[in-house]
């Protein structure tokens, strides 16, 4: 990619990379191009690669990957306020909140968490740029003038009822079926360079972590029985 950027984040299976300049891009690794636009600046991308978020104009756009549209524009900015003025944003590890927060010349300090899902504000706290949440999102980490302040947050907590599958987890479990394939040196655009190719190999290592990153994402309910004959057939399509 051949211009100036301001922030970049890559797709959880490495094959995407998201850049924030002038627009928002996600770019295809493996045939170096760009796959879709986004509008707004400074963006961030959900763990399942589904929805961008972008700081824009006029507030925060939630943007489905799939269609390149945006499904919801998120009113962050109050009177008076710039979107310029707001310098970090941060996801929870489902991808299912977001937390926003302006830096040192913003006029209003204070952090907002949003619903990206349903497009609604859930909350607000005290402090600024930077963010960060925990891997658990049970803690948030954010700037306070010359110190960080840690919070310790309270979430209304739903947890289903154990399954074997849920297809919304389908994304997860294919870019681990694309991490566990070994790289071959393959020509592109006219150079030699590192493809994943061939068949996913994991051991129960690789898979125990996989259990652990999908609870973390959100899909705790599921049965190991029920990922592993998931991760089975996937790996017959390939």
């Amino acid at each position: 990619y051949d211009a100036p950027a301001t922030n970049a984040c890559f797709s959880l299976d490495d094959s995407y990379i998201l850049v924030s300049s002038d627009g928002v891009r996600l770019l295809d690794i493996s045939t170096n191009t760009q796959w879709r636009y986004f509008g707004g600046s400074s963006a961030l991308l959900t763990p399942d690669a589904r929805v961008v978020v972008s700081l824009e104009p006029d507030g925060v756009g939630v943007w489905d990957v799939r269609t390149a549209t945006r499904t919801f524009l998120l009113p962050v900015l109050q009177p008076k306020e710039r979107f310029d003025q707001f310098t970090s944003m941060c996801l929870t590890p489902d991808g299912r909140f977001l937390a926003i927060a302006q830096g040192e010349k913003g006029i209003q300090p204070g952090v907002q968490i949003w619903d990206i899902k349903n497009g609604i504000r859930i909350g607000a706290l005290e402090g600024r740029s930077p963010l960060s949440f925990s891997g658990d999102a049970r803690f948030l980490l954010c700037g306070d003038g010359k110190a960080l302040r840690l919070w310790e947050l309270e979430w209304d907590w739903e947890f289903p009822e154990q399954t074997d599958w849920d297809d919304d987890a389908t994304p997860l479990l294919e870019f681990f079926l694309t991490r566990s394939r070994p790289y071959e040196m393959c020509g592109l655009n006219g150079k030699r360079a590192p493809v994943r190719k061939g068949v996913p190999r994991w051991d129960q290592r690789a898979f125990e972590s996989l259990l652990k990153e999908l609870s973390l994402r959100g899909y705790g309910c599921l049965r190991s029985g029920g990922i592993r004959r998931k991760l089975d057939d996937f790996t017959r399509m390939i």
